[in-house]
C-alpha cells in the first residue's frame, strides 16, 4: 500500500520574531511546497531519501524500525538524527503508529530550492504528522520549535491572520484575502542567501530581554499593523505600514533595515520577511509594475523575483 501527503510552503509579511509570543502576524501558503510518499515493504527497515527540486536525491539513509521506539534524541546534530528524532516524537505521540508493519521505504519532493526559506522543515513536520496522526503544532513544539505559523500555512490555500495558541496546540487562524491593488504591485525578491531562523530568534530574545518596556510597546504596534496589512485595500497605505513595521522591528533589534541599507535608490518600499537579513524580501512601488520592480533589483545582482501570483497560492 502507497500513500502520499503534500504540504504549501509559507512566508510572513507581518508579525516576524513577535508572532513567537502571540502577536498576530499575516502569513501566506505559497504554490511551492512538499510531497511526501510512504511504500510498505517487508524488510523491517525505514528507508529514507529526499529529493530536492531538481529531482537530485540529497540525502538517503536507512534504520531498523525499532529506531523509532527508543527515547529521542535531544539535540540531533545531523539531517539522519533530526529525523529519527521526528518519528520518534510522533511515535511516542501516536504509539500505534507503524505498529504492525514490516517496513516502509519513504521519499520526500522539494518543489522549491532549500536556501529559498520557504519552509522544508515546517512541510516535512506537517507531512510526517499527518501521516502519523498526531497534532502537527505539538509535534513541531516537541521537535524543532517554533511559533507554529508555518504549519498553519501548510493546510490553507488563502492568506491568514495567525494568533499562536501559548498554552496549547490550537492556534487561531483567519482567512484573508489581499486586494487585487496591492498583490499586482508586489514583488518577492530573493537575497541569494539562506538565513538561519534559530540565529534571528537567539538575537530576537536577546533583545526582548534587554528591552522589557520597548517590547511590549513593540508587540502592541506590530499586532495592530498586522491586522490593517491583512484589511488594507489602498497600495500607498499598505506600503507605508511596511515602512513603520520596518521600523518597528529594527528600533527592537537594534538591527539596520535592508532598504535603506543595500537598496536607498528603489523607488517603493521594502520590508524583510520571517528572520532578517536572507531568504525573502517584499518590494513594492506605486511607481514601478512588477517588471520594472523585478528589472530593479536585477540590475542589483538579485535574480530570483516573483510576483505576488507567482509566489502566493491563489
Amino acid at each position: 500500500m502507497s500513500q502520499s501527503y503534500y504540504s504549501h510552503g509559507k512566508l510572513l509579511l507581518s508579525g516576524e520574531y513577535l508572532v513567537i509570543d502571540g502577536v498576530s502576524a499575516l502569513a501566506i501558503p505559497c504554490r511551492f511546497g512538499q510531497v511526501l510518499r510512504v511504500r510498505d515493504t517487508e524488510n523491517g527497515q525505514i528507508a529514507w531519501k529526499a529529493y530536492s527540486d531538481k529531482k537530485e536525491c540529497w540525502a538517503h539513509f536507512s534504520f531498523a524500525l525499532k529506531e523509532i521506539d527508543r527515547p529521542f534524541l535531544q539535540s540531533p546534530k545531523t539531517t539522519q538524527e533530526q529525523l529519527l528524532q521526528i518519528l520518534s516524537v510522533a511515535k511516542a505521540l501516536n504509539p500505534t503508529f507503524l505498529k504492525n508493519s514490516q517496513g516502509i521505504e519513504v521519499e520526500t519532493h522539494l518543489e522549491f530550492p532549500q536556501d529559498w526559506g520557504l519552509g522544508s522543515s515546517s512541510t516535512l513536520i506537517n507531512n510526517i504528522a499527518n501521516w502519523t496522526g498526531v497534532n502537527p503544532y505539538e509535534l513541531l513544539e516537541k521537535t524543532m520549535g517554533g511559533s507554529g505559523y508555518d504549519i498553519a500555512c501548510a493546510a490553507v490555500k488563502t492568506p491568514i491572520l495567525y494568533h499562536r495558541d501559548l498554552h496549547g496546540f490550537s492556534p487561531k487562524t483567519e482567512s484573508k484575502t489581499l486586494a487585487a491593488a496591492l498583490t499586482e504591485q508586489l514583488v518577492f525578491v530573493h537575497l541569494n542567501q539562506k538565513q538561519k531562523s534559530s540565529s534571528g530568534i537567539q538575537q530576537y530574545k536577546t533583545q526582548k530581554a534587554k528591552h522589557r518596556e520597548l517590547f511590549k510597546s513593540s508587540c502592541k504596534k506590530i499586532e495592530a499593523l498586522s491586522i490593517e496589512m491583512a484589511s488594507c485595500t489602498e497600495l500607498t497605505r499598505f506600503l507605508e505600514l511596511m515602512r513603520l513595521h520596518e521600523t518597528i522591528i529594527s528600533e527592537l533589534l537594534e538591527l539596520p533595515a535592508v532598504q535603506p541599507t543595500h537598496f536607498s535608490d528603489f523607488k517603493g518600499q521594502i520590508k524583510s520577511l520571517g528572520a532578517w537579513g536572507g531568504d525573502f524580501v517584499l518590494a513594492g512601488s506605486k511607481e514601478l509594475n512588477s517588471d520594472q520592480i523585478k528589472a530593479y533589483f536585477n540590475s542589483k545582482g538579485y535574480g530570483t523575483s516573483l510576483s505576488y501570483s507567482e509566489m502566493v497560492l491563489i
